[in-house]
């Protein structure tokens, strides 16, 4: 069985808010651990009822259990069934971000380890992308964590990994869709610190959008300004000014001298000569 069982079963012991719940939970452990998956499933699906009694469906551990009934339909050759599953869990996961301003950042940290574990495991693999063909959910997980970028860096970091690591992994290294997932997330490594991170990430989504477009392209210049950014945090200072000042010049000769990417691009610009 996958790694990540070992932590709703941990949670569920520390809980001991219900023995049947447990109960049955051990009991499904051990069918599977027999290759009895279906019949272990109906057991996860019985304590997976019991959740939602106690918990609500949205709590962690009742996701948890959720996840594991389609862990287990996966292995029993099921993977509608158990994409079903997964994509419900992660539907509950993010709903409980958006009933709290501040999202949560248990759910965050769940939603990470869900999408990390199922991309780590081949019988799992298919199951994120399998009812989300069109990235739907992938796409609303990303706009809760540009939501969450400002005020809740750490979380919208977790949700950016998980869902630029997924859609890579689907669709490709160049997609627009992972460039621009790849472009938040490194926007928000740097605002987290993770400099060396971010530049390495920065320059891969900048070198693919100027293969593609051209240099004198909106969403290249946004790439470029974001990697001069770690650049000159990693104290690249004079490659970051220079490449900033070719930004700012590719920006008036797209847009002018008054549009926004243009004016952003002078402020960096000029914010870097003074702090050089």
């Amino acid at each position: 069985m996958a790694g990540y069982q070992d932590e709703p079963y941990n949670r569920l012991c520390a809980t001991l808010l219900s023995r049947r719940l447990l109960a049955l939970y051990t009991e499904a452990r051990a069918a599977a651990e027999e290759h009895g998956y279906l019949h272990a499933a109906a057991i996860a699906k019985r304590a997976h009822a019991a959740g939602l009694e106690l918990f609500g469906d949205v709590d962690s551990i009742t996701c948890l259990v959720q996840v594991f009934i389609s862990d287990l339909l996966a292995r029993a050759g099921q993977p509608e069934s158990a994409s079903t599953q997964f994509a419900q869990a992660i539907n509950a996961l993010i709903f409980k971000i958006l009933l709290n301003p501040n999202g949560d950042e248990d759910a965050c940290q769940l939603i990470h380890l869900l999408f990390d574990t199922a991309l780590s495991d081949p019988i799992q693999e298919p199951l994120p992308m399998r009812f989300d063909k069109f990235g739907a959910n992938l796409k609303a997980i990303s706009n809760i964590a540009t939501s969450l970028h400002e005020a809740q860096p750490v979380q919208a970091c977790l949700l950016l990994t998980a869902v630029f690591g997924t859609w890579k992994r689907f669709k490709g290294a160049d997609d627009d869709e992972t460039l621009l997932l790849g472009h938040k997330l490194g926007l928000v490594l740097q605002r987290l610190g993770q400099y060396e991170v971010a530049v390495s990430l920065a320059k891969d989504v900048f070198s693919r959008r100027l293969q593609r477009y051209g240099f004198d392209h909106t969403l290249t210049l946004r790439a470029a300004g974001a990697y001069t950014s770690g650049l000159f945090k990693l104290g690249y200072r004079d490659q970051a000014i220079d490449l900033q000042r070719q930004v700012y010049d590719a920006a008036r000769r797209l847009h002018g001298d008054e549009h926004d990417q243009t004016r952003i691009a002078l402020n960096n610009l000029v914010s870097m000569q003074e702090r050089r």
